[in-house]
C-alpha cells in the first residue's frame, strides 16, 4: 500500500528522520507561493556515518535512478551538484553534498513531491540521509534576483573587517588538490541590529564587487542568486538569500580571493549580514547528469 506524507512524517522529535523530511506544516507553507511561479530549492545533505561506504554508495546511486526520471517527467533540471570540501562559515565538516533543483512552478515541486514514486521509495533515501537542509527560494531568473534598493550605507572604516572569512578561506583554498570546477556557496542573513534597507543596499554594494571580480576571471560565474521563500526541510531558521559562485578551476577560485575588488569591498559584506554559511563545493553536475 502507497503510504501518506502524514504518516512517513508523524515522528518523534528525537527521531532521525525528523531531521530529512519535510514537516507537514513546511509542507503546506508551500502554498502561500503561487502555484505557478517557478522554484528552486537549494538542499545540503549529511550523509550517514552509522552505514559502511558500499552501503551508501549503493543507496545513493538507487535514489539517484529514480529521482532522475521524476524530475524529467515534471520538468525539472539539477543545474548544480557537488561534494562539499571545506567550510568556511558554518559547522566545519557537517555537510556532505549540495544540489539545486530547478521546478517549473511551485505546483510541479508539489506535485514531485507527491508522486507515489517518491513515496514508495522513501526507505532508499533514508538508508543514506542523515540530515537535510532544504530551502525553497526564486526560480524564475535565478542569476538575477531582485536587487535590494541603495541605501545611505555607513563609511568604510580602517582596519580590520569584522568577522571577514577571506583569510579561512584563503588558507582552505591553499589545500585544495586537483584543478576541477568549484562552487562557492553561501546561505545568509540580513543584520537584524541596523535598517532593513541599510543591509541591504550594503549587500548590493558587495555582490557590485563581486561581479567586478568575475570581469576580470572568465572562469567565474553566477548560477544561482536568489531569495529564499522558505525552509523546506530541516532546522526553521530565518534565511534571506543564496548566492552560488563557480569557478572553472581551482586557481581562478584562489586569484579571485586575491582581486582588489574583492579586498576593498569585503567590508560591505560585515556591513550587511547578520549570519551565513559559508561552503566550497567541488562541481560533480556533469557526472550526476549522466549517472
Amino acid at each position: 500500500m502507497i503510504a501518506t506524507w502524514e504518516a512517513l512524517l508523524s515522528v518523534s522529535p528525537m527521531d532521525r528522520f525528523s531531521k530529512s523530511e519535510p514537516t507537514p506544516e513546511a509542507f503546506a507553507g508551500l502554498l502561500a507561493i503561487p502555484a505557478d511561479w517557478p522554484v528552486a530549492t537549494v538542499t545540503l545533505v549529511r550523509i550517514r556515518r552509522d552505514q559502511p561506504r558500499a552501503r551508501l554508495v549503493a543507496a545513493v546511486r538507487e535514489w539517484r535512478a529514480i529521482i532522475s526520471g521524476i524530475l524529467e517527467d515534471y520538468g525539472c533540471h539539477e543545474p548544480v551538484y557537488g561534494r562539499v570540501i571545506g567550510t568556511i562559515v558554518g559547522p566545519e565538516a557537517y555537510w556532505d553534498h549540495l544540489v539545486v533543483t530547478h521546478y517549473p512552478s511551485r505546483r510541479a515541486l508539489m506535485q514531485s513531491a507527491m508522486d507515489e514514486r517518491i513515496i514508495d521509495a522513501i526507505d532508499v533515501r533514508r538508508a543514506f540521509i542523515e540530515e537535510t537542509l532544504s530551502l525553497v527560494v526564486d526560480g524564475a531568473d535565478p542569476a538575477s534576483p531582485g536587487s535590494p534598493p541603495l541605501s545611505i550605507v555607513p563609511a568604510m572604516q580602517p582596519g580590520p573587517v569584522a568577522d571577514d572569512p577571506l583569510e579561512p578561506a584563503v588558507n582552505h583554498a591553499g589545500t585544495i588538490k586537483g584543478k576541477d570546477p568549484l562552487f562557492v556557496v553561501g546561505i545568509t542573513r540580513f543584520r537584524t541590529d541596523v535598517p532593513r534597507e541599510q543591509a541591504e543596499g550594503a549587500y548590493h554594494r558587495w555582490r557590485a564587487a563581486l561581479r567586478l571580480v568575475a570581469e576580470d576571471i572568465e572562469a567565474m560565474s553566477f548560477p544561482l542568486s536568489a531569495r529564499v521563500h522558505q525552509v523546506y526541510v530541516g532546522a526553521a531558521g530565518a534565511w534571506d538569500l543564496v548566492n552560488i559562485t563557480r569557478y572553472g578551476d581551482t586557481d581562478s577560485y584562489r586569484r579571485s580571493l586575491e582581486h582588489p575588488a574583492l579586498l576593498s569591498g569585503r567590508q560591505m559584506r560585515a556591513l550587511a549580514l547578520e549570519d551565513s554559511l559559508l561552503m566550497v563545493v567541488r562541481d560533480h553536475t556533469r557526472a550526476a547528469s549522466a549517472s
